[in-house]
């Protein structure tokens, strides 16, 4: 998986591309891409992680900033 590291903008713009409902057809088309075979069931995979990934840092992030902001650590 290509590693690339996103500031909390760059996170934000990623995730304001598809509303809720768009980013969950993504995910249940995938799904369905993964029926064909075993090829686009690894593709399916690799991209849903990516996916994941993305929405994981983008959750981290502001979990993070929302604790110091808490603490007055800003």
């Amino acid at each position: 998986m290509k590693q690339t590291n996103y500031t909390q903008k760059e996170l934000q713009m990623i995730e304001g591309f598809f509303t809720d409902d768009e980013w969950q057809a993504i995910e249940c088309s995938l799904e369905d891409y993964k029926l064909i075979d075993d090829n686009a069931a690894e593709l399916a995979s690799q991209i849903g992680d990516k996916i994941y990934s993305l929405y994981d840092t983008y959750r981290e992030v502001n979990w993070y900033e929302l604790q110091r902001n808490s603490q007055g650590l800003w």
